[in-house]
């Protein structure tokens, strides 16, 4: 482990407020059957399909990458207000040289119809296990792509309402969660995250 003794072994992010007894949740990987991953800059993949679980890629640095499920989530689908919960596990990251590059990439993006939705500090530097349970209403912090690069915040940055919310998720849309954050050599898994995950209540849509 070199010099860094000081790692997180686990984090668990829950992001939505007005918390309740609430169980409704998105099938992330359950109901995206296909996922391949994706370079941060050019978008081009870098893996065949894989349908399997959990769904593992490895790289030999420096990369900025993502899962990104190869076909949309279609509606019609209730999604708005439902958490969305996935786990990432991170293996062979350590050495003394490696950097962690948080950068200004989003660790989650919600993209359809030329439009995204964008998630930031999901993941700390040098943790193992990262388990992400967050809203997809506007109590979770999302901020609205840019209309030149979707995967970076309009300027200035423009949190996402209850409006644009409904409206984004009215339409199919696909999921890229965030899997390359090294300079070095690291592998990432992305499974689901564990039954004892709490979760968020769900709010009511407008009408």
């Amino acid at each position: 482990f070199g010099m860094r003794t000081s790692a997180v072994l686990f984090l668990m992010i829950i992001l939505g407020c007005d918390r309740s007894n609430g169980s409704d949740k998105l099938p992330i990987l359950n109901g995206l059957d296909h996922w391949v991953v994706r370079d941060a800059k050019s978008r081009h993949q870098l893996s065949p399909d894989n349908a399997n679980e959990p769904i593992e890629f490895a790289d030999r640095g420096p990369l900025v990458w993502y899962f990104c499920s190869k076909s949309p989530i279609k509606q019609p689908v209730d999604v708005y207000s439902t958490s969305l919960q996935y786990q990432l596990s991170h293996r062979n990251f350590f050495s003394d040289s490696a950097k962690f590059i948080g950068g200004n990439l989003p660790d989650l993006v919600l993209e359809g119809n030329g439009n995204a939705l964008l998630l930031y500090n999901l993941t700390l530097s040098w943790t193992y296990r990262t388990i992400v349970n967050v809203k997809i209403d506007e109590s979770a912090p999302w901020l609205l792509g840019g209309q030149e690069n979707l995967w970076q915040p309009r300027a200035p940055p423009a949190r996402a309402n209850r409006d644009t919310m409904t409206v984004f998720l009215s339409r199919p849309f696909a999921v890229c969660i965030r899997g390359g954050y090294y300079s070095g050599a690291e592998t990432t898994v992305l499974q689901p995250a564990p039954p004892r995950a709490t979760e968020p209540p769900r709010r009511t849509p407008p009408t």
